[in-house]
């Protein structure tokens, strides 16, 4: 099995590190004992069809190791402290969330309104 070599480069620095093999054999291990279910589609004499299967997770431990970083580090980060741009995406989809709880309340009170009149 092959090494894993990492480089980040952040602010004109770059910082390398070095999976040994051995620890690459552990993580191809873990990767491969990460099974979620899925329903995928079959062939079944010209006819396709689907069914559920388990399959591993990851495609590739270097998968693994980007998405398990995108997940604990990343995208907490982002939901605590959101750049500009998602944060704007934020407040307009939580506003157009409230209009469209307030349309439906104002809906139900037309209906139970009109329930009244009779």
């Amino acid at each position: 099995m092959d090494t894993i070599e990492i480089t980040l480069k952040h602010a004109g620095q770059q910082y390398d590190w070095t999976i040994p093999a051995e620890a690459v054999d552990s993580l191809t291990s873990y990767m491969q004992a990460q099974v979620e279910a899925a329903i995928v589609p079959v062939d079944a004499g010209g006819t396709q069809q689907w069914t559920a299967v388990q399959r591993t997770k990851y495609g590739s431990v270097a998968e693994m190791i980007v998405q398990r970083v995108i997940d604990s580090l990343i995208e907490p980060a982002l939901e605590q402290f959101p750049p500009p741009t998602i944060a704007r995406l934020k407040q307009q989809a939580e506003a157009s969330a409230q209009a469209v709880m307030e349309a439906k309340k104002a809906v139900a009170a037309q209906i139970a309104h009109a329930k009244g009149a009779k």
